[in-house]
């Protein structure tokens, strides 16, 4: 005689749950593997891409006012907490081959880690180029109108030599990631 057990009652064996829990944390260590270091590449993409970004639009500005400011439209001054490039650009000729100066001075700063373009008035307008000695020009830029501004600038230098080439370079630092940007560019000539 055969005694009949009673209804297996529906579950996972101890082997099964051992099996699946095994296969869940492979699966799961190969996914945090792959997506930890794809994540971080993934950042420093990003941060890359933003300052190659911000860089290339305020060097963009730079040598866009630089080469429309002929070598006395030109003062550079500072030290290593403060950098200060201003500009005076002509607009173009008027008659009798006389050159028409723009009613504002363009200036670019470097204070604490951030770059950043002013532009000051010059009230009146001036018939040749004009630059301000250094302490009047920082007391102008104080209500001066901002233009633009880049974060994150570690360095930002200039150099004039007596010719009309300015080279300039500055430095952009986000997280580990650093960006140099050096250029020299070549001032209008002017006569006057």
């Amino acid at each position: 005689m055969f005694i009949r057990s009673a209804a297996k009652k529906p579950g996972f064996t101890l082997v099964e749950v051992l099996v699946a829990a095994f296969l869940g944390g492979l699966v799961l260590y190969v996914i945090i593997t792959l997506l930890i270091p794809a994540l971080r590449l993934s950042a420093l993409g990003t941060t890359r891409v933003d300052l190659d970004g911000r860089a290339s639009m305020f060097e963009q500005r730079l040598i866009r006012a630089l080469r429309a400011t002929p070598r006395t439209g030109i003062m550079e001054d500072g030290g290593p907490e403060r950098q200060v490039l201003s500009t005076h650009p002509v607009l173009g000729t008027v008659a009798d081959s006389k050159q028409k100066w723009a009613p504002y001075l363009t200036v670019f700063e470097r204070r604490d880690d951030r770059l950043v373009e002013f532009r000051v008035p010059l009230n009146p307008i001036p018939d040749k180029a004009t630059v301000l000695a250094l302490e009047p020009l920082l007391a102008a830029l104080t209500t001066a109108e901002l233009r633009f501004q880049i974060e994150d600038v570690t360095d930002f230098t200039v150099k004039i030599d007596k010719g009309p080439r300015v080279d300039f370079s500055f430095t952009l630092e986000k997280d580990k990631d650093k960006l140099v940007v050096e250029r020299s560019v070549f001032l209008v000539n002017s006569s006057q």
